[in-house]
C-alpha cells in the first residue's frame, strides 16, 4: 500500500496461462478458493490484531527496528467498519470447465472501494493457487485424449461409447502430494475428466464445493502389506483369498511381491484360472515394478499364454473379459503414451490396460508448467485511467497484457481483447464474486459438460451473502413454531446489532489508545527538543560569562595603565612638548578603550540576562503544556476505562441475549 502512486483509486489485474506444455487449458478450481477463503465477513478485529502482532515480529530488524507503516491497520479497520468484514473486490472469470487456448485471460479482479486499491494484488498469493487445479485438470484432460485416441485406433470404440474410458486413468496420488488440500483440489480437478480415484478427500471437496454427491468410484484392491503378510510360500493363498472375499465385481491384486511372471503363469494362469473364468466379474492384475514399456508387454504375453485372447475390429489382441491389467508404477503423461504406442505396435488393444498415476498426476507439475501469472493491466490514478504493462527486455515471453480486458469467442476462436477495446456485450468473462458474495455456484456435472464442449450458462449462487454467521442464525430460527419465529428473529437481530456495536466500540477504543499514545510521544519529543535547546542556551551563557571575564580583565588593565600614563606625563620637561602630546594621545586612547569596554560589557550583560529570562519563560511554558498533556492523557485513560466498562456491559448483555435465544429455541423445540 505504500508503493503505489499517490492518488491511486483502482487496481485491475488478471490471471492467465502465458504459455506452457499444453496449448489448451481447462480452467478449474476458482470456485473452491472463493467459497473457502473469501466469501462472507472474513476480516475481524481479532484477525487484524493477530496479523499486526505477527508483522511486528516478522518485519522487525535488530538494527533498524520496525516500521509501523508496514502493516496497514487503518485500511483493514476500514474494511471491518465500512464493509462489515467483506472484501471489496469484484472478480470476473471464464466459466469453470471451459477449454480455451493458453495466452488468454482466465479471470480478472479489481477493488470496488477506492480506499482499498491495494487489496487487488494483495490477494494474488491466494488466488494464483488456482494454477494447481487448473494445471492438473489440463494435464489430466490431455491424458484422456491420448487414451481415447489409442482405444479408437485399436478397435475399442465401444469402451468410449459406453463411457468406460473414464476409468482408464485411476488417481493414486493422495500419498504423493504435499498436503491434504493439494490432494483435494488436484484430485477433484482430475475428476473433471475421469471417474476413477482412490483420493477420498477429492470426493469430499467435490461434494462440499461443487455439489457432487459422489464424483468418483473405486474397486477393492490389495496392496503389498496384505499380500506379503501371508509369506512367500502362501502367496497363491493370498491371491485366492482376494477372489474368495470378493466373489463378484472388479477386484485388483498387486502381483509383483516376489515374481510377477510366476504369479501370472502359475498362480493366476494355472491354479486359480478356473475360479477367475467362472467368476462374475473382472480380475485386474497389477505389476508394480519393472521397466516400461517392456513389463506391460511381458505381463500381457504371460496372461495370453494361459487365458488366450480374441481380436478387435482392427485386428488387435484382447484378453478375455474376465481379466485385465493395470499399470500404476512410473506412469506420467509421457510414459502413458509410450506404453500405449508400444502396445499398439505389438498388436495389443488399448482396452487390455488401465493406468494408475500418483505423484506424476498430482505432484509432478508446477506453476510454470502452464506459465501461470497474475499481473496488473490497468489502474485509476487521481481519477484518470492508466493502462499498465510489464515488458522486460530480458524475457519477451513475460510481457503482460495491457489495459482492461474482454474474452471474446468468434467463429470458434477465443481472443483476449486488450486496452479496453473489447465489446462488453461479447465478453465471456462472468462476474463470479463481488464484495464478499459468491455470484456463481456451478455443480461439478456442469463443469464436466463444459469441458466436453457444451455451452452452459453459469449457475447463480443460492445465497449471495454466503455468510457463515447468517447461516448459523438462520438455522437457529429454522423449524421453530411460527408464533415464536418473530420473537427469535428479533433476538437474532438484536444480537447482531450488539456484535456490530461491540466491534465499533472496540475500534473506537483502539483509535483512542493510538491517539493518546501518539500525543504522548509527540510531547515527549517536544520536551526532549526543549531540553536540548536549554542545554545549548546554558552553554552559550557560560561562553558569554568567560568573555565578560576577559573584558573585565582588559578593563582592569586599562584602569592601571591610565594613571601611570598621567604620572609619566607630569614628569616630562616642558621642552619636550612633542613627547608630552604623544603621551596625552596614548592616555586619551586608553580612556576611550576603557569607555568602549565598559559599554560592551554592559550590553553583553544585558543580552545574557535577556536570554536567560527568555529560556526561563519557554521552560515554564513547556512545563505548563506538559502538565496539561498529562491531564489530557489521564482523561483519555479514564475514557478508555469507561469504554472498556461499556464493552464489558455489552458483552454481558450479549451473553444474556444468547442465553435467552437458546432458551427460546429449547422451548420451541
Amino acid at each position: 500500500h505504500l508503493q503505489y502512486p499517490p492518488g491511486t483509486e483502482t487496481i485491475y489485474s488478471y490471471f492467465e496461462c502465458r504459455g506452457g506444455a499444453y496449448q489448451e487449458v481447462c480452467f478449474f478450481g476458482l470456485q473452491y478458493y472463493l467459497k473457502k477463503y473469501l466469501c462472507g465477513p472474513v476480516v475481524t478485529a481479532a484477525k487484524i490484531d493477530q496479523a499486526e502482532a505477527f508483522c511486528k515480529v516478522h518485519f522487525s530488524n535488530p538494527v533498524w527496528g520496525y516500521n509501523e507503516k508496514i502493516f496497514n491497520r487503518a485500511a483493514w479497520l476500514h474494511i471491518l467498519r465500512e464493509h462489515k468484514g467483506h472484501l471489496p473486490v469484484a472478480i470476473k472469470a471464464v466459466p469453470e470447465g471451459t477449454v480455451l487456448p493458453y495466452k488468454n485471460v482466465l479471470f480478472t479482479m479489481e477493488n470496488t472501494d477506492p480506499a482499498c486499491y491495494w487489496l487487488t494484488n494483495y490477494l494474488e498469493t491466494l488466488l494464483v493457487q488456482v494454477w494447481y487445479p487448473t494445471t492438473v485438470c489440463t494435464q489430466s484432460r490431455e491424458q484422456r485424449k491420448i487414451i481415447t485416441r489409442y482405444l479408437q485406433e485399436t478397435g475399442s470404440d465401444g469402451v468410449v461409447v459406453n463411457g468406460l474410458h473414464l476409468f482408464k486413468l485411476h488417481d493414486f496420488g493422495f500419498r504423493g502430494v504435499s498436503s491434504v488440500e493439494s490432494a483435494a483440489t488436484g484430485g477433484a480437478a482430475h475428476l473433471v475428466n475421469f471417474r476413477g480415484t482412490d483420493t477420498m478427500v477429492a470426493l469430499a471437496m467435490a461434494k462440499e464445493f461443487y455439489g457432487a454427491d459422489c464424483a468418483g468410484f473405486s474397486i477393492p484392491a490389495s496392496e503389498h502389506s496384505t499380500m506379503t503378510s501371508w509369506g512367500r510360500e502362501r502367496e497363491c493363498d493370498a491371491m485366492r483369498n482376494m477372489l474368495d472375499k470378493y466373489p463378484t465385481g472388479m477386484v485388483a491384486c498387486v502381483s509383483d511381491s516376489y515374481d510377477i511372471f510366476k504369479a501370472c503363469e502359475e498362480y493366476w494362469g494355472t491354479e486359480l484360472r478356473a475360479q477367475i473364468e467362472s467368476r462374475d466379474g473382472v480380475l485386474v492384475v497389477r505389476p508394480d515394478s519393472g521397466e516400461l514399456p517392456g513389463i506391460v508387454l511381458q505381463v500381457l504375453d504371460c496372461l495370453e499364454s494361459k487365458f488366450g485372447c480374441q481380436k478387435t475390429s482392427t485386428g488387435h489382441k484382447l484378453l478375455p473379459s474376465c481379466i485385465r491389467v493395470i499399470q500404476g508404477d512410473g506412469i506420467d503423461i509421457n510414459s502413458l503414451e509410450l506404453v500405449l504406442s508400444k502396445m499398439k505396435e505389438a498388436g495389443w488393444a488399448a482396452d487390455n490396460l488401465a493406468f494408475g498415476s500418483g505423484g506424476a498426476l498430482l505432484q509432478k507439475l508446477h506453476r510454470d508448467t502452464q506459465k501461470c501469472a497474475f499481473k496488473c493491466s490497468h489502474a485509476i490514478i487521481a481519477g484518470e485511467g492508466v493502462d499498465v504493462v510489464k515488458m522486460p527486455i530480458t524475457d519477451p515471453g513475460k510481457m503482460s497484457k495491457k489495459g482492461r480486458l474482454t474474452l471474446e469467442l468468434k467463429d470458434g476462436i477465443w481472443t483476449t481483447v486488450t486496452e479496453g477495446r473489447g465489446k462488453p456485450a461479447e465478453d465471456r468473462l462472468v462476474e463470479v464474486f463481488r464484495d464478499g458474495r459468491l455470484l456463481v455456484d456451478d455443480a461439478l456435472d456442469v463443469v464436466r459438460r463444459r469441458s466436453e464442449g457444451e455451452e452452459i450458462a453459469p449457475s447463480s449462487a443460492k445465497s449471495v451473502e454466503a455468510s457463515c454467521d447468517d447461516d448459523s442464525q438462520n438455522q437457529l430460527v429454522e423449524g421453530m413454531d411460527v408464533s415464536k419465529q418473530p420473537e427469535m428473529q428479533e433476538l437474532v437481530l438484536k444480537c447482531s446489532n450488539l456484535e456490530n456495536e461491540l466491534s465499533n466500540k472496540d475500534g473506537e477504543l483502539r483509535a483512542l489508545s493510538t491517539r493518546s499514545k501518539q500525543r504522548e510521544e509527540s510531547f515527549g519529543q517536544q520536551m526532549k527538543q526543549k531540553e536540548q535547546e536549554s542545554l545549548r542556551s546554558r552553554a552559550e551563557a557560560e561562553f558569554t560569562r568567560h568573555k565578560l571575564q576577559h573584558l573585565q580583565h582588559a578593563a582592569s588593565a586599562a584602569g592601571v595603565v591610565l594613571p601611570q600614563l598621567t604620572q609619566e606625563a607630569a614628569q616630562v620637561p616642558a621642552a619636550n612638548q612633542a613627547e608630552l602630546q604623544a603621551l596625552q594621545r596614548r592616555a586619551d586612547d586608553a580612556e576611550a578603550a576603557v569607555s568602549d569596554l565598559t559599554r560592551r560589557l554592559t550590553a553583553k550583560t544585558q543580552e545574557v540576562d535577556d536570554t536567560i529570562r527568555k529560556h526561563k519563560t519557554e521552560l515554564q511554558d513547556l512545563q505548563d503544556r506538559a502538565s496539561k498533556s498529562v491531564a489530557e492523557a489521564n482523561s483519555q485513560v479514564s475514557r478508555i476505562s469507561e469504554l472498556q466498562a461499556s464493552c464489558d456491559m455489552k458483552d454481558l448483555e450479549l451473553e444474556s441475549l444468547r442465553a435467552a435465544a437458546a432458551a427460546a429455541a429449547a422451548a420451541a423445540a
